[in-house]
């Protein structure tokens, strides 16, 4: 998978169970990677702000009696 928020201004990711965020983070990373700088201010700011998104089920990740 290869989540692409340049795609269209509305794009957003988003992990249901995040726990730790990992997969939020390497999917900021790989844009990064991708782009080698190629972004404007104002893209990074909103690819920051409004593209990514998460929350798990339990209060505490890796605790499952919550």
């Amino acid at each position: 998978m290869k989540p692409d928020p340049r795609v269209s201004p509305d794009f957003t990711i988003c992990d249901p169970a995040c726990g730790t965020g990992g997969f939020l983070m390497r999917a900021y990373e790989w844009l990064m990677e991708v782009t080698k700088g190629g972004l404007d201010r104002n893209e990074i700011k909103r690819i920051k702000t409004k593209t990514y998104y998460g929350q798990d089920l339990v209060p505490v990740p890796g605790d499952s009696h919550s």
